[in-house]
């Protein structure tokens, strides 16, 4: 099985119920716990726990989470492999409910802190990747109304790059810093169509001199708009690729307090 099949032969497809069960039973029992621990209502306005599985004291059978945040705008979710969303989009209203009473948020303040802060998805097939980040969009405007979104946490980990290292670097355009780092970039990311969220940019992150994901994204905006000029396809296909796998290794880097993924 080469990069060309194993999306479709390693799609397996949750059903909504498997969903629910599972992020009831650390969302939902992350909520519950820190309110009977404080002495409060559990009761979260548009959002019921129907999974949420309880010892006989009432309080959640998975546990209290006691190592995440107190505060919701404080979580961070990945789901790794999220083919078409169907963690993210579940998890959204849940997170928004949250956020509005913690916070006193209108829906649509909610609804866009949540995406900017806390929802994060990486998927190995790109049509996959785009049919996701259409789905937490759309499931953003059923919660909120048709409107402008932020950018969302999700990236194609499985972009491949189709050029030799030799052509890549061209895109440095003679910045230094930039061109370790997309040296490190296409170390990393050569088996990316095969190995995706598996990717482990941790491992070079050490290395002082190479470029941090956080400072690639800039430099490469300053080549590409000069690039753009010179209207040359190849090098805008990788810079496009380039772009896309810096946000992809960005997301790779962090910490998350839950990664649900089937």
């Amino acid at each position: 099985i080469g990069a060309d099949e194993l999306a479709a032969v390693t799609q397996l497809f949750t059903e909504d119920y498997m969903v629910l069960f599972l992020l009831h039973n650390t969302l939902g029992a992350w909520w519950t716990a820190k309110k009977k621990i404080t002495g409060q209502s559990e009761f979260l306005s548009g959002c019921e726990f129907t999974y949420l599985r309880k010892a006989e004291d009432g309080m959640p059978a998975a546990g209290s989470f006691d190592d995440w945040p107190r505060a919701a705008k404080d979580l961070r979710f990945l789901d790794p492999s999220m083919g078409c969303g169907h963690f993210l989009v579940f998890a959204l209203p849940m997170l928004v409910a949250m956020r509005k009473e913690e916070e006193g948020l209108a829906t649509a303040e909610a609804c866009d802190a949540v995406l900017n802060e806390n929802l994060y998805g990486l998927e190995l097939d790109t049509r996959c990747t785009q049919i996701g980040a259409f789905n937490l969009a759309l499931a953003a405007w059923k919660l909120s109304g048709y409107r402008p979104l932020p950018p969302l946490n999700i990236s194609c980990c499985g972009l491949g790059i189709h050029a030799r290292e030799d052509e890549w670097l061209k895109l440095t355009n003679g910045y230094k810093t930039l061109a370790e780092g997309m040296k490190t970039l296409y170390g990393l990311f050569s088996q990316a169509p095969v190995l995706g969220s598996l990717i482990d940019p941790r491992q070079v992150q050490n290395d002082l001199l190479s470029a941090t994901f956080e400072e690639l994204e800039p430099l490469l905006e300053k080549v590409l708009a000069k690039e753009k000029k010179r209207q040359d396809e190849n090098v805008a296909e990788m810079g496009v690729t380039a772009q896309g796998l810096v946000h992809a290794a960005e997301i790779l880097t962090g910490s998350f307090h839950l990664i649900a993924t089937n």
